[in-house]
């Protein structure tokens, strides 16, 4: 079980995307944090039996980060990557109406080595199955990891076979894969 918090004083469009986050993957819980230390996050994510713990926190108003955490010996630890956001877009701004719900993570076959690897990562952290694009699986939904013509990466919740966008979507700009100890705790 993953439990989905944000920072300590989110924005409406924070805890807009968050809700719409924790929809569209499975097994996943949301956290409204309020003044929420991390330790008494971590005690709730004991106390609701989840493993993992996603973070968005607040860059300039908007969500700015996404934080990955594991559930270790009592503590969360920050797992790699650290996301830095571009920008996020919601389902409701996408215009489609029902929830969809991210069965695997899809990649194209041609994409490059960091991209694969965020989206192993991913894969692992949200415990859905990866698959390589053409892929003969039928799924209603997926979260697409793509090339962004301007940024790193988008991750957007799609509907197969052509991958029509259907929300939410994350513009990534930075991938932080080590050094987190000098992170402040949020």
């Amino acid at each position: 079980m993953i439990l989905f918090t944000t920072c300590r004083q989110p924005t409406e469009r924070i805890r807009s995307f968050v809700s719409e986050l924790s929809h569209s993957i499975p097994k996943c819980r949301r956290l409204n944090r309020g003044k929420l230390s991390l330790e008494a996050v971590a005690e709730r994510c004991f106390e609701l039996k989840c493993d993992k713990a996603l973070i968005i926190q607040r860059w300039m108003g908007a969500p700015g980060r996404i934080q990955l955490l594991e559930f270790r010996n009592s503590d969360l630890t920050q797992i790699p990557p650290l996301m830095y956001l571009a920008e996020v877009k919601l389902r409701r701004e996408y215009g489609i109406a029902g929830r969809f719900q991210a069965e695997a993570i899809t990649i194209q076959s041609e994409v490059n080595s960091e991209l694969v690897r965020l989206a192993k990562s991913l894969s692992n952290f949200f415990e859905l199955p990866l698959v390589t694009l053409p892929s003969r699986g039928s799924y209603r939904a997926v979260l697409h990891v793509l090339q962004d013509s301007r940024w790193k990466a988008r991750v957007v919740l799609g509907s197969p076979p052509s991958i029509k966008e259907v929300g939410p979507s994350l513009t990534i700009k930075h991938l932080r894969w080590d050094n987190f100890e000098g992170d402040e705790k949020s």
